[in-house]
């Protein structure tokens, strides 16, 4: 009799333990909401041709949005309203998808609505949703809801190629619950972090969904570095136009050897390359900036690589090597003077690299060559392509080339070698030596993504070394 008691007193246990967990399971479970709001008018600012223009004034506002309707519900958003122009009344209807933010500067506060429809003539620019609002993303007129929640949204006539951007005092909306089915969506979606950066970088950019915008023009530049080391002379010489700047006062800067004063002023998309191949550790980097959030805040991203260049005389070995130090974002607020990192990284990709050594001693060859590097953290196996320029040993014919594309001509990791001497050389190939040797490749982004060309020769006592390669923003 005492057995059964206790049996039953176990089933009672267990079977209490079991309710209680389901109802705490069910508690955490929130309801699914279904809300509208009225928001009151406001003036959006307009921007022609691609071109985002400085806003001074609220009287420069001239587009009113108006009778604006917001249905929220469990994660998705609609908003309906009527945009009215000097000359016509056109109305909107967006419907989008929240996800949060995944921008370090914005991850905890701030919504991000990817499209999910929006009607003709109009494409969707930017749709962010911002608690407690900072003047990083506010307009100057707007600068007063600053602390507040705030709805910007950004839309395109592909009609007329006119920007409307409109930002919007929203304290009235349920933010904290917007927040949390903006994360349930992330949760069950399954998006890549990079593919809401990437959605959220166009919507700070305004960057139409088409790229149909003067935004795409000069979005990639052509860099050529070029230098000559000497048995007797010691160190580069620099023979390239390159930007003046303060090399002082790089050293206590945001980052080491790039002077901050670059982040605050220069041209708006538009390349900028510097290079220093006089200092002992040579080195360059190439920046393009943006508009940010149609403020006249600037985003810069610029890519630092460390150019080293070695040479032995004695053995006869010289190497030189490409790598990324930093490829990064700055953020400088023209309002407040601050400036940090931005944290979307890695949108400048390193293309077409070429890596050159070429022999300036009469009968000075390269017998060998090798190369290797990483690039997205990857080993690279085979490279694009290798170069060898053959001269005559003796007599004035001109220069021949030989380009090897083939994968056991490009393979990695390996010494490809060649008979030692000039003479040797002359007598292999009828005559003629091999006096420079280049390789190239292209994608690299990531830190310490490099590539690597080595060498040996015999009799080099003068050697030129160039870096070449284009900077493309994405």
């Amino acid at each position: 009799m005492k057995k059964s008691i206790c049996c039953m007193m176990s089933f009672f246990v267990i079977f209490s333990f079991m309710i209680s967990t389901t109802v705490a399971a069910a508690e955490e479970v929130k309801p699914e909401k279904n809300e509208m709001y009225q928001i009151e008018s406001g003036r959006a600012a307009v921007f022609s041709g691609g071109e985002m223009k400085t806003i001074q004034s609220e009287e420069e506002l001239s587009v009113i949005f108006d009778q604006q309707q917001v249905h929220y519900s469990d994660g998705k958003m609609a908003l309906k309203f009527v945009m009215n122009t000097a000359t016509e009344h056109k109305n909107v209807d967006i419907e989008v998808k929240l996800y949060p933010s995944q921008i370090s500067l914005f991850k905890h506060n701030t919504i991000v609505g990817k499209m999910v429809s929006i009607n003709d003539p109009f494409d969707l620019l930017s749709f962010r949703i911002e608690k407690n609002s900072t003047s990083s993303t506010l307009l100057k007129p707007n600068l007063y809801m600053e602390g507040h929640t705030v709805l910007t949204v950004g839309v395109f006539n592909k009609n007329t190629n006119v920007t409307y951007y409109y930002q919007q005092l929203a304290d009235e909306l349920n933010i904290d619950e917007m927040i949390y089915g903006a994360s349930k969506n992330l949760s069950q979606d399954g998006l890549l972090e990079e593919d809401l950066i990437n959605i959220e970088q166009d919507y700070l950019l305004l960057k139409p969904q088409n790229h149909n915008s003067l935004l795409e023009e000069g979005l990639q530049a052509q860099h050529n570095i070029i230098g000559t080391l000497s048995s007797d002379q010691g160190e580069d010489q620099n023979n390239t136009n390159t930007i003046k700047q303060s090399l002082d006062l790089a050293s206590n800067s945001l980052l080491y050897r790039v002077p901050d004063s670059i982040f605050k002023s220069g041209e708006i998309n538009k390349w900028y390359n510097f290079n220093n191949t006089s200092d002992p550790a040579p080195y360059a980097y190439s920046y393009i900036t943006f508009k940010f959030a149609g403020t006249d805040n600037r985003l810069t991203y610029i890519v630092f690589l460390d150019l080293p260049v070695n040479v032995n005389w004695g053995g006869q070995e010289f190497s030189l090597q490409l790598t990324v130090r930093d490829n990064v974002s700055v953020l400088y607020n023209v309002y407040t003077g601050d400036m940090g990192l931005f944290g979307d990284d890695n949108r400048i990709k390193v293309n077409d690299i070429a890596l050159t050594q070429t022999s300036k001693t009469k009968d000075g060859v390269f017998n060998a060559r090798y190369y290797t590097g990483y690039k997205t953290g990857s080993r690279i196996w085979n490279i694009a392509k290798a170069i060898i320029s053959w001269i005559p040993y003796i007599g004035t014919a001109p220069t021949s080339y030989d380009y090897l594309t083939a994968s056991g001509d490009t393979e990695t990791g390996k010494w490809f070698t060649y008979p030692s001497t000039a003479k040797a050389q002359s007598n292999a190939y009828n005559g003629k030596i091999i006096n420079e040797i280049a390789v190239q490749d292209s994608g690299l982004k990531n830190k310490n993504d490099y590539f690597l060309l080595q060498t040996k020769g015999n009799e080099i006592d003068s050697i030129t070394w160039g870096f070449s390669f284009s900077t493309n923003y994405s």
